[in-house]
């Protein structure tokens, strides 16, 4: 009985001890896990598939061997309480005994029967000790014989030709009460070094109380889940050990700095940070329904739709990249630096994003590629889908441009449904993803100009993404204007996305002067300054189509990007 006040609350006792208790772990290790937070962890990890497929499990800091032991229970169809020899219901009068000797004898028939079809199960543990106790414990579980364990340092860890490709799981200390977290860097490192060398292929469930360390694996975490382990919160890190996300661990930039510190903040909840975090919420609400109709991947999230958090938010696929408008002067700069501490310790949870797939920079215009001054590194960008095609994406670096701007998603599909039959020309090219639009819309021939070998990588690695053929599609690296004042041909299709400009007005004379009687010119840009004035052009008529434009994810009326159709 509980009694508050005047209300008292009278509950039945059905389970005795807690249901966590096994009766198979009489002894636990240093830090020992509940076993109902190792089945939490496994499930999480997706064990039963993986031991359904007959996948390894492995833990190379096995301690007592929970982890082990409820990865057999589940893989051979133990029940978790077959082992306890009292319930609290059995003092219960209207216990049935005969149904639950029926429930018990059914239980008994799963296990002898998943007994035979146990996958590989193996734990490794440089402590001696450890090692005793959790093949005591294993003994007691009725799998001796079922699970392995042996003493190893982890400096030794390897695949053996007997392990199926499978799950490793692993609790390693994490700087509360088994050694502080300087000494373990070292640990995490080691650990990410071994997946790295020896596990390819292989999925990996890693239970920390310190993100941080994790991070000291360099393997780009696919998912993370908070979990309480006791009183202490930790995350269950899950990986797939693959090539493609191993991190460098060259040193931090600026950014990558920028949103460690904002996660070793405690997580905010005020006011004003829950009215953003439900912003967020009901966006995405709306945008998942919008996206999937549309198949959709890449979106904007948010924008500056809270005064108090100018920022924008846009998704590509499973990264989140994060731009912060520039606050007004009269703005404390510790108040600026607030919101970028509480945006960044929100949204991982909110988003479901692990930390390191998180970008973050100031808003402001991309430079051109310029290879004097820029060295760019396509292995730090990442590619993403758009209806159906592929772009590589600049999220890391904050000197140059993006690519495949999200604010011309319908500019692209514009381009793509127009470019069948044509001769399409692109200028002032970055990144070439227009020209892929033309080409994946049936254009007989496009040539693509770029000022710099940059670009021109960037635009050839596009192409090659899609399966675009070089030989009709071309890609020319020239002074845009020394280019455009030699060109002789003339196209049907011509797009162009002007940067800031001393003279706009010669600029677009000579594009003009390359577009064919019937042809059409799709133009854009982001200079607030641009005045097209239709007196100056009699032979063409002018369409602002920035309206029409707009994606629906974009729900502010933009004075950054302008888009004209001119034929």
């Amino acid at each position: 009985m509980y009694l508050y006040r005047d209300l008292a609350t009278i509950s039945l006792d059905l389970s005795g001890e807690s249901l966590h208790k096994r009766n198979y772990r009489l002894e636990g290790g240093a830090a020992p896990l509940k076993e109902n937070l190792a089945a939490a962890i496994l499930l999480r990890a997706k064990w039963p598939l993986t031991a359904k497929e007959g996948g390894t499990l492995l833990d190379p800091m096995c301690g007592s061997g929970t982890l082990l032991i409820e990865g057999a229970m589940m893989a051979g169809d133990i029940a978790p309480g077959l082992l306890r020899d009292y319930f609290g219901f059995l003092g219960w009068k209207k216990h049935n005994p005969k149904t639950w000797e029926l429930i018990i004898k059914d239980a008994e028939l799963r296990r002898e029967n998943g007994m035979l079809k146990l996958p590989t199960i193996i734990g490794y543990d440089a402590d001696s000790s450890a090692i005793k106790i959790a093949f005591d414990n294993i003994e007691r579980a009725g799998l001796r014989g079922k699970v392995h364990v042996e003493k190893h340092d982890l400096s030794s860890l390897k695949a053996l030709p007997s392990m199926q490709v499978g799950l490793i799981a692993v609790n390693p200390p994490y700087g509360e009460r088994l050694g502080e977290e300087s000494d373990l860097r070292g640990l995490y490192t080691c650990l990410g070094d071994k997946f790295k060398q020896e596990f390819n292929g292989w999925q990996a469930a890693v239970f920390t109380g310190n993100p941080d360390l994790g991070k000291q694996m360099g393997i780009r975490a696919k998912k993370y889940y908070p979990l309480f382990n006791g009183v202490i919160p930790c995350q269950l890190l899950l990986f797939d050990i693959s090539s493609e996300k191993f991190i460098d661990r060259t040193p931090a930039t600026q950014n990558e700095r920028r949103v460690q510190a904002a996660l070793t903040q405690i997580a905010p909840n005020s006011e004003a940070v829950q009215m953003f975090a439900n912003r967020i919420r009901k966006n995405m609400k709306h945008l998942k329904r919008w996206s999937e109709r549309e198949d959709i991947s890449c979106y904007r999230i948010y924008d500056k739709d809270l005064p108090e958090y100018a920022f924008a938010i846009d998704r590509y696929e499973q990264y989140v990249y994060i731009q912060e408008y520039r606050a007004p002067k009269i703005i404390d700069k510790e108040k600026v630096l607030q919101r970028q501490q509480e945006v960044l310790a929100v949204l991982p949870e909110i988003l479901n994003v692990p930390p390191a797939e998180l970008f973050f920079h100031k808003y402001a215009r991309r430079e051109k590629l310029y290879e004097n001054n820029i060295s760019v590194q396509f292995d730090k960008f990442y590619s993403v889908k758009e209806m159906g095609k592929t772009f590589l994406v600049n999220l890391a670096s904050s000197e140059i441009d993006i690519g495949m701007s999200l604010q011309l998603r319908n500019l692209r599909i514009l381009l793509q449904s127009s470019a069948k039959g044509s001769h399409f020309l692109n200028v002032f090219a970055t990144d070439g993803a227009m020209t892929v639009c033309a080409a994946v819309g049936g254009c007989l021939t496009s040539k693509t100009i770029v000022e710099c070998e940059s670009e021109s990588s960037w635009v050839r690695r596009n192409f090659a993404l899609n399966n675009i053929l070089e030989k009709k599609h071309h890609v020319v690296i020239s002074d845009m204007f020394l280019w455009l004042e030699r060109e002789k041909s003339r196209y049907n299709l011509i797009f162009a996305e002007l940067p800031e400009l001393e003279d706009s007005e010669l600029v677009m004379y000579q594009i003009l002067k390359l577009l064919l009687p019937d042809g059409v010119l799709l133009l854009t840009t982001q200079d607030k300054h641009f005045i097209l004035d239709p007196l100056l052009f009699p032979d063409f008529k002018i369409e602002e189509i920035t309206k029409q434009m707009m994606p629906e994810d974009f729900t502010r009326p933009s004075k950054m990007q302008r888009c004209w159709k001119i034929y």
